[in-house]
């Protein structure tokens, strides 16, 4: 089959296409996929230049890629709920039991992946599962964002944030965020109450007694954002940690993130998907032997939506 992997750690220059990679195997209470399309994240990035290594080394060849979306093509033993042929979405990365989705064909576990939304097209389905999930998380589950709540979601232009700002928007609250001076149309499109140019305002200064903070696009100046939090507000991030000791002193609580792409949590994007009140953007699409292109694209463009990888 074919597959997108990797031989050293690098920038794109690393990257092989390998017409004659070996079919993964299958094993209880996983599926095989005949991948569709795949999106691209940081955390692709990450593994191809060895910075995740550390935390969980992975030997060569490494096929990339964890979004996808395509089609059933074998079931494992124990896996129930889904037929071969069936049109799915999910991750199948190698920190969550799978074996990359830049591939022919991928393995993941059952529990990683859900029937695709139907009101979308197969190809736009491989752009939600990783950001979908961590937007889904941070807003209903870990942040509990309620009716009145004032959250800032620094990055609002970016995949996750984009999510973020429509769900908390859906359950009632004030939400401001920082986007770049291009995307400022677009993030009050998604409903946000409070857009501001991140090169050219700093939140820190301008907004006070805010319930919660997401933060999703950066990590260098992450301890100013503490300011933004009234007493007991709560600040989670997908990129680092504020300083333990400051976030004491302003008496707010740091909420450790870490995502899980569930099948319960892709089914309820799925709902709001097909429902009408989540939007998804996709910037550009690539055809699979580009990937070098789309790579290039995807980390140096910072494109306003997600880039897929086309089969």
């Amino acid at each position: 089959m074919r597959a997108i992997q990797i031989n050293a750690f690098g920038g794109p220059e690393v990257i092989e296409l390998n017409d004659d990679a070996k079919k993964p195997d299958l094993k209880p209470g996983q599926v095989m996929v005949k991948v569709h399309s795949a999106s691209l994240n940081p955390v692709d990035s990450m593994i191809r230049m060895g910075y995740a290594q550390k935390m969980m080394p992975l030997p060569f060849p490494i096929t990339l890629g964890g979004d996808f979306s395509g089609k059933i093509f074998e079931l494992g033993a124990d896996v129930k709920g889904f037929k071969v042929g069936d049109e799915v979405y999910g991750t199948a990365g190698p920190f969550r039991g799978g074996t990359g989705s830049f591939a022919e064909f991928l393995v993941t576990n059952n529990a990683n992946i859900a029937k695709k939304p139907v009101s979308i097209n197969i190809t736009n389905a491989a752009a939600i599962p990783l950001v979908g999930t961590c937007a889904l998380q941070a807003i209903e589950e870990d942040l509990d964002i309620k009716k009145g709540d004032k959250i800032l979601i620094r990055g609002g232009g970016g995949g996750i944030g984009s999510i973020a700002i429509q769900l908390a928007k859906l359950r009632g609250s004030h939400v401001a965020t920082t986007v770049s001076k291009n995307d400022m149309d677009y993030a009050k499109s998604l409903g946000a109450d409070e857009v501001y140019d991140y090169k050219e305002q700093d939140v820190s200064e301008i907004l006070k007694d805010y319930d919660a903070v997401f933060e999703t696009a950066r990590a260098d100046d992450i301890d100013k954002l503490l300011n933004v939090l009234k007493k007991g507000g709560k600040f989670i991030s997908v990129t680092g940690t504020p300083d333990k000791e400051k976030a004491k002193q302003h008496d707010v609580t740091i909420i450790p993130f870490m995502s899980k792409a569930t099948k319960a949590e892709l089914d309820r994007l799925s709902k709001l998907i097909d429902s009408g009140k989540l939007k998804i953007r996709v910037a550009k699409t690539f055809a699979f032997p580009e990937i070098k292109e789309a790579f290039s694209y995807f980390e140096t463009e910072h494109p306003r939506g997600k880039v897929v990888l086309s089969m």
